[in-house]
């Protein structure tokens, strides 16, 4: 039996928490949590009402050990999954890497963020090997539209792509475990040798459901949110040649990391709810004024939960400006345009 800690008891992390337990594949699932009293709550009565709040008594307790002890949670673990909200990433990191000094434990990262690095744009697993200094194992990464309520439904579907580096061996290692333990009648994955690509869909299809938001917002239209969904998906390759990071195109229209995911968040995302409720209160007046308006409706419409839909839209226009490739990539430039700078729509 695997010994699998889940690292983040949000509702993503939760989930496939209770998708490995209920996989057989696995020891008991070790779930950290950041709070002493969710790990409390979880261990005792079996809920987790912060996320699942129609959920039954009982449902997470057997099968799933919880604790707010990182040191313990990650210690003699096979393999880690990373679920911790992206603007929390930085900060956790430094917490987790003298627990994981000299270790080679693969991490499967949950984490769909963006960040602007030293002349390219960072994915989650270059800020994950940047942080744990001394720790040597492969980053991997699980892409695809998934709605977490309905992963834990008996009669549900859901499929991922798990990536990995391409020419890692240890990288194609962990992919087949994890997938081993993810896939059931309920969860099929597949293993790509695509790590960039897949976190690249992951945090860009988040900027693309901004505009889809916007759209839907200004009663635009059903026609106008296809014609933006499909020139996202025509847009995310083309970011990642213009900042040269290495991608297969297919990642984006093929697999449920690209195009699936894409559809989902557009459809039903947080994001493009945010982004109705966002363009409705006319043009911001500074990038100030977004920032706040942006943090005031997550917590109004989101109840204190955190997405990483508009710091990727800030992260992905920056990454653009610096190589000078804003005009092409004209959707992606609006969006940060109306989210930041001030114009009324598109």
């Amino acid at each position: 039996m695997v010994k699998v800690t889940v690292l983040g008891s949000g509702s993503f992390g939760t989930v496939v928490a209770a998708l490995l337990r209920d996989g057989g594949g696995c020891d008991v699932v070790r779930l950290w949590c950041r709070r002493e009293e969710v790990a409390r709550e979880i261990n005792v009565e079996g809920t987790h009402v912060g996320y699942f709040p129609q959920r039954e008594r009982g449902w997470l307790l057997e099968g799933i050990s919880a604790t707010a002890d990182l040191a313990a949670a990650v210690s003699g673990a096979e393999l880690l999954i990373l679920a911790v909200p992206s603007n929390f990433l930085e900060g956790f990191l430094e917490r987790l890497r003298p627990c994981l000094d000299q270790s080679s434990v693969p991490i499967l990262s949950l984490v769909k963020g963006l960040r602007v690095g030293k002349g390219v744009p960072e994915t989650t697993s270059a800020v994950v090997r940047g942080a744990l200094r001394g720790w040597k194992g492969p980053t991997l990464a699980l892409g695809g539209g998934n709605i977490y309520s309905e992963m834990m439904q008996e009669d549900s579907f859901a499929e991922a792509t798990i990536a990995y580096e391409g020419g890692s061996e240890s990288g194609r290692a962990a992919a087949s475990r994890f997938q081993t333990l993810l896939n059931s009648p309920r969860m099929h994955t597949t293993v790509r040798d695509d790590l960039v690509g897949v976190e690249l869909a992951g945090a860009l299809k988040n900027v693309v459901s901004l505009a889809c938001g916007f759209a839907k917002g200004l009663e635009m239209g059903a026609n106008t949110q296809a014609a933006v969904l499909r020139a996202g998906l025509r847009e995310m390759p083309r970011f990642a040649r213009a900042c040269g990071l290495p991608v297969r195109p297919e990642t984006f229209s093929l697999e449920a990391a690209g195009v699936g995911d894409l559809f989902l968040t557009c459809s039903v995302g947080r994001g493009q709810r945010l982004a109705a409720a966002f363009v409705q209160g006319g043009p911001v007046a500074s990038p100030d004024d977004a920032v706040s308006r942006w943090a005031r409706l997550e917590s109004e419409f989101l109840g204190g939960m955190k997405i990483p839909d508009w710091h990727n839209a800030r992260a992905a226009y920056e990454s653009l400006r610096r190589v000078g490739c804003t005009e092409c990539c004209p959707l992606l430039t609006a969006v940060h345009t109306i989210g930041f700078v001030g114009s009324a729509g598109p």
